[in-house]
């Protein structure tokens, strides 16, 4: 398991910083095809903004909340214009490097490579800041799935706790499952007593932009997918998570193509006819 001695933390209540001291970085991490096409079109600005982002959110959690007051202090910090900021996030997103689905819906920076960094640093924590909402992981992977997450603003404060029954991501950008991400708890027991896991259409959406999917691709099949099962009350539906990634793979797929799910991705081969 990865070695977190360094990171300051408390065995039981709050920690004394919900961020961790520092990351580790992989010797192949300018050799990484999404990491050398941002250096290629923004140069060491670009790699320079990346890091400084991903620093900045392993300082203070899991994710950053992502404003334009944001934007403009970053700009100030590394002398580099707002506007390619802006621009450099939005190829990041683009290239996946942080989550679009939870940049879209939450106005959040994050990523299943800033997750497994941080969880595998705070496993042995009790609780941590932040909303169980933005996992994009699975914390039975780090054995913590008993951890409670809490809001910094006390009057907001929402405690609750992961069970490991019901923890079904996978280490994939998915944005949302509906039995492990409810609105509250109260919706949570709603679901779970009356059987239904029915998700509402932007969570549909933001399950397949997760998958990888363009935004004009994802928009027509949330339509299709989500019209066709609420016509039908979603009946034998069990898990609404399989049967869209069914849809994605088998749904309107040209004859020239072969699509699986692989590591919770879209995967798209051409087949030679």
């Amino acid at each position: 398991m990865y070695d977190n001695k360094n990171v300051t933390k408390r065995k039981s209540g709050r920690p004394n910083k919900n961020g961790i001291d520092w990351w580790p970085m992989e010797t192949d991490f300018f050799y990484n095809e999404r990491i050398e096409l941002l250096d290629a079109q923004y140069h060491s600005n670009g790699i320079r903004v990346y890091l400084q982002l991903v620093t900045q959110i392993l300082n203070s959690g899991f994710y950053l909340e992502w404003t334009d007051d944001k934007a403009l202090l970053l700009a100030s910090k590394t002398q580099i214009h707002i506007d390619e900021i802006k621009l450099i996030i939005d190829a990041c997103i683009n290239r996946e490097l942080f989550n679009p689905g939870h940049r879209a819906h939450y106005s959040i920076l994050t990523s299943v490579y800033i997750q497994n960094i941080y969880f595998k640093a705070t496993y042995e924590r009790k609780m941590v800041e932040g909303k169980k909402d933005y996992l994009l992981v699975d914390l039975n992977e780090f054995g913590c799935p008993n951890m409670i997450f809490y809001d910094k603003d006390p009057i907001n404060q929402e405690k609750y706790v992961v069970n490991p029954e019901k923890t079904t991501l996978n280490l994939a950008e998915t944005p949302i499952n509906p039995e492990k991400t409810p609105q509250s708890i109260v919706e949570n027991s709603k679901k779970e007593n009356s059987g239904s896991s029915t998700p509402s259409k932007d969570e549909v959406l933001m399950y397949f932009s997760g998958l990888g999917m363009k935004k004009i691709p994802a928009e027509t099949l949330t339509e299709k997918f989500y019209n066709y099962y609420e016509k039908n009350n979603w009946s034998g539906v069990k898990n609404w998570n399989a049967a869209a990634n069914k849809a994605a793979t088998t749904w309107d797929v040209p004859d020239n193509e072969h699509r699986i799910i692989k590591d919770g991705k879209l995967d798209i081969k051409i087949v030679a006819k």
